[in-house]
């Protein structure tokens, strides 16, 4: 048994190399001439060994350094990043609100209705006002241009009797979707 764990630690590609084992078996078993070759194959193997390592470092120079400037990269650009994400975190916050305010389902009958006849369906003219205004703030917030611009358009005649009859809010409306209108890039 003793003997296959010496064998094993004098097999210099062994996980198990023990080199005071086989220093002290090669010194005890060798003659001059033998330690002599030893030597000088070791001395070859180092000289291999260090060439190949200058070798890989050389060949690898530009990616070491890409890789550090990359890294170098991302760490600057972390908190922009953590900003951007924490803004459109609050974005779909706000769009969520938007979107439980807002009601989405068109009006059976046309928009005038929406405004012009609000206290109907028991809410002010001021609310009415308010959840367009809301409305297309949140198509505008989700990409949806065409379906802002169709519903500004025929939420416009709305308004603008709104403000004629002096419906609080109405005015400052108005404004705000003419506002977001014109900010709506052409498609």
């Amino acid at each position: 048994m003793r003997e296959g764990k010496t064998k094993d630690e004098l097999d210099l590609e062994s996980p198990n190399f023990n080199a005071n084992v086989y220093y002290d078996n090669l010194i005890s078993k060798s003659s001059l001439q033998d330690l002599l070759k030893v030597a000088a194959q070791l001395k070859t193997d180092i000289n291999a060994l260090e060439s190949s390592r200058h070798t890989l470092v050389y060949n690898h120079h530009p990616q070491l350094f890409a890789a550090g400037d990359t890294i170098s990269a991302l760490n600057a650009r972390t908190p922009q990043l953590l900003g951007i994400v924490t803004q459109l975190q609050e974005r779909f916050s706000e769009m969520s609100r938007m979107a439980d305010r807002a009601s989405l389902d068109d009006v059976p009958g046309g928009g005038a209705r929406e405004v012009q006849g609000a206290r109907e369906d028991g809410a002010s003219e001021e609310m009415a006002v308010r959840k367009v205004r809301e409305r297309l703030a949140l198509m505008v917030a989700a990409g949806d241009s065409a379906g802002a611009k169709a519903f500004a358009a025929s939420k416009s005649a709305s308004l603008q009797a709104a403000v004629e009859r002096g419906v609080p809010g109405a005015k400052d409306a108005a404004d705000e979707c003419a506002t977001l209108v014109a900010a709506i890039a052409p498609t």
